[in-house]
Formats: C-alpha cells, sequence, structure tokens
C-alpha cells in the first residue's frame, strides 16, 4: 500500500482515516452496550455485571486514545475538499462533527473521574483513590460521593442516554440523506476501499 493511499488527499480520505473511523465507532458501540448490557441484565456484585462493567471501562478508555490518535491525523493531513452544498449544510456538518469529537473526549473524562470502579484489566486505580483526588478533596472540602454527583449527571443522564442518540441520528441520517437523496460520495468516501473519481451507481 503506498504512502498516497494512507494519507488524505484533496478528494478522498486515506485508509488510516478510514480505519480510525471505523475502529472508533466499534469500540463506542461495544462500550456502550456493554453498559447498558450491566444495567439491563446483571446484578451488581455478580461476575457478569463486573464483566461488563470491566468491558465498558476498557473500552471507554480505548476511544479515549483512539480519539486524540485521530485528531492528530486529522490535524497533520489535508481535509478532503467539501462537496457542493449550501452554507447552512456545510456549517450544520462542522457544528455536527465538532459535537462528536467534544462527545468522545468528554465522556471518557466524565467516566473515568466519576466511576467508583477500578480499570482492573488495565491496572488503573479508580480517580477516588489517587493522590490528585485527596489534593481535590482537601483543597475544595469535598467526599467522593459530592464529587461524583455531577460528573455521573453528566456521563450518564445526559451523555449517555440523550446526547448520544441525538448524535447518532443526526449523523447517520446525513449521511444516508446525501447517499440517497443527494446521491454524492460524502458517504462513500469514508467506506473502505472506495477510490476518488468512483461514482454513485
Amino acid at each position: 500500500m503506498g504512502r498516497s493511499a494512507l494519507r488524505n488527499t484533496r478528494d478522498a480520505f486515506g485508509s488510516v482515516a478510514k480505519t480510525l473511523h471505523w475502529v472508533i465507532a466499534g469500540v463506542f458501540a461495544v462500550s456502550y452496550c456493554s453498559a447498558y448490557y450491566s444495567v439491563w441484565f446483571t446484578v451488581d456484585g455478580t461476575t457478569a455485571n463486573s464483566i461488563a462493567v470491566q468491558i465498558h471501562i476498557t473500552a471507554g478508555i480505548l476511544v479515549a486514545a483512539l480519539i486524540l490518535v485521530r485528531i492528530y491525523w486529522r490535524l497533520m493531513n489535508v481535509r478532503p475538499d467539501r462537496l457542493p452544498g449550501s452554507w447552512y449544510e456545510h456549517g450544520a456538518a462542522r457544528i455536527v462533527h465538532g459535537a462528536l469529537y467534544a462527545f468522545m473526549i468528554v465522556m471518557p473524562i466524565t467516566g473515568y473521574l466519576g466511576t467508583h470502579r477500578d480499570a482492573e484489566y488495565l491496572g488503573i486505580p479508580k480517580f477516588g483513590d489517587t493522590a490528585a483526588f485527596a489534593w481535590i478533596a482537601r483543597r475544595f472540602d469535598t467526599t467522593w460521593e459530592e464529587f461524583e454527583i455531577p460528573l455521573d449527571f453528566i456521563h450518564r443522564d445526559i451523555g449517555g442516554s440523550k446526547v448520544v442518540w441525538i448524535l447518532i441520528v443526526v449523523h447517520v441520517g446525513a449521511s444516508l440523506y446525501h447517499h440517497f437523496f443527494r446521491r454524492d460520495n460524502v458517504l462513500r468516501r469514508m467506506l473502505p476501499g472506495w477510490r476518488a473519481g468512483a461514482r454513485f451507481r
């Protein structure tokens, strides 16, 4: 595979950008599904619950690491030219993509800072057991229970149950709209194997 195939061009995304996009989407789906599996189908304190929670935490940490790699790769590469469209369509696309990036950063951070579980498989202690939290507790005269309330609210009650669905519906819906109604390459140029110059059939 040549160097040009790895990197973005003005006409198409490179294989690295495509791989990061779909791997992040897959790992995020694992994180999300394991969280709801632990809530709906397991009981706290059981082995099944522990495994599901650890999968959720591990996947969340992996998403955080991958999104940082993707941001770096995006900054180091050209971005394919925008396809024809109105100014408000391009503006909406930028807002939604920015929100997706922010969401993928905020959710792992609030998840780690607000969880009462260790990342056992990765050897990462929960934030409440770290020296950083001990300093916060002394400096702001707070307890772990008080500290985690707003973080849990953002991570679970706002991000995980509401914002995520809005972003997914808008992002996927816009891609399908472009593919089936606008009949352009917005979706196709992020698919593996698609090459610049290929036409919609």
